[in-house]
């Protein structure tokens, strides 16, 4: 009887092991190769669609809840919602057309029962060439204007891609008069050599003179759909952003937490390599930017995670400093109660 009970016993405990041992197998979610596609260089006014590859290396079936994307330029073209276990897959993710421009970076997140990674972060990479570049020979700036005071530069406008020319640009003054003077080589790469005189003539809120010209095709069709090309001089203006929200409001949250924020010159273009740095006293915040269709701010994406979150609720208050050249601002970040 004994030993009857005692086969009885450890046949239990061996079942509740396996048992234990079954429970326990789970999909593991991993990237085959990078989790950072490069897209290549191509004409900001072309989608581009990255393929990032993935695969369950775990013991059971794999469920994708869904795939977070952290920028309206991103478009989710589709993720597999099971993988089973050995079995590849790939997230196809698109950069819209016309929301890009210059040297990016794009995240998104995989969210998944994988209990070990339960939110996997890729990223795309790129560079969103302009159809047309803008040189000038002088910085279009001036701090100290005064009335009176006249202002001369050169400007070179080279189209990147055949089939495509300029309008007669649209003239905007504020607190100035221009004169300009358009030359033109007709060639397939066609270019614009203009000569922009502004005088200055009241500066109480700042001075500014604007050429926008419209993206026309080979058959002189106005592309509706293409950011004009825009050259201009200013003057007067403090150099710092404007920052919409002015604040953010971060809630207490047990998932990383993102804010979107826009980063506005008022008036002048940014760079075409122009680069956004910022400083935060918070551990666990990541920022993604772009520029904006204008090319007169950025667009940036600023994530919190949850270790961030908490330490932002234990400080009470804190802040973000966001520079590019001369431009800066600070914007206050604050626990949501």
């Amino acid at each position: 009887m004994f030993r009857i009970k005692t086969m009885v016993f450890w046949g239990l405990i061996l079942s509740a092991l396996l048992a234990r041992c079954a429970e326990e197998k789970h999909g593991r979610l991993e990237w085959v190769g990078s989790n950072t596609v490069w897209v290549g260089e191509y004409f900001y006014t072309e989608d581009r669609t990255a393929r990032h590859k993935i695969k369950n290396t775990g013991e059971a079936p794999l469920r994708i809840s869904r795939v977070v994307l952290t920028c309206s330029c991103m478009r989710l073209d589709s993720f597999p919602s099971v993988l089973q276990p050995n079995e590849s897959g790939e997230v196809v993710v698109t950069i819209r057309k016309n929301e890009v421009m210059g040297t990016f970076q794009r995240i998104f997140f995989i969210e998944s029962d994988d209990p070990a990674k339960p939110r996997l972060q890729g990223a795309i990479q790129g560079k969103a060439c302009p159809l047309f570049k803008v040189d000038c020979d002088r910085e279009p700036v001036l701090k100290d204007a005064e009335p009176g005071m006249v202002w001369t530069g050169k400007y070179t406008v080279t189209a990147m891609r055949g089939g495509y020319t300029l309008s007669h640009p649209v003239v905007l003054n504020h607190g100035t008069r221009c004169e300009h003077a358009i030359r033109t080589n007709a060639q397939d790469l066609i270019s614009y050599d203009v000569t922009f005189v502004t005088t200055v003539v009241d500066t109480k809120n700042g001075v500014e003179s604007v050429l926008l010209f419209s993206v026309l095709d080979s058959k002189g069709v106005k592309q509706e759909d293409v950011a004009p090309v825009r050259i201009s001089f200013r003057g007067g203006y403090p150099s710092t952003f404007k920052a919409i929200p002015e604040k953010l409001l971060i809630p207490r949250s047990a998932k990383p937490v993102t804010r979107r924020v826009n980063l506005s010159t008022l008036s002048s273009r940014l760079p075409e390599d122009a680069k956004l740095n910022w400083h935060s006293g918070l551990g666990g915040v990541a920022v993604t930017y772009r520029p904006s269709k204008s090319g007169m701010a950025f667009i940036a994406e600023v994530t919190f995670q949850t270790n961030a979150v908490q330490q932002l609720f234990d400080k009470g208050s804190e802040n973000m400093t966001f520079t590019c050249g001369d431009w800066s601002v600070q914007v206050p970040v604050l626990p949501s109660k």
